[in-house]
């Protein structure tokens, strides 16, 4: 039974790291010149984007920097994500 515990209790740092992972796979991709058609960049973005997409619908709902040059909201989820597994 206690196996069954500590199995069930890992599952959530274990989803938030390998989205953390993920999220930094992301910012490799923006490097490359990728093809519309690259099924990893596809999964990559797939895995990504609903946990970013609510970050930057809120940036942009109070119009917050719009003319910047860098993601912001795709470095306010990480750093949402690495305070949660410090937490877990």
């Amino acid at each position: 039974m206690s196996d069954f515990v500590y199995v069930f209790s890992r599952i959530p740092g274990s989803l938030v790291t390998v989205l953390e992972i993920a999220m930094l796979i992301r910012v490799v991709l923006s490097w490359m010149p990728i093809s519309e058609e690259n099924r990893f960049a596809d999964f990559v973005y797939g895995i990504t984007e609903p946990f970013i997409y609510p970050v930057r619908r809120l940036f942009d709902h109070f119009g917050l920097f719009e003319e910047s040059v860098l993601d912001v909201p795709f470095f306010v989820t990480y750093l949402a994500l690495a305070i949660i597994s410090i937490f877990i």
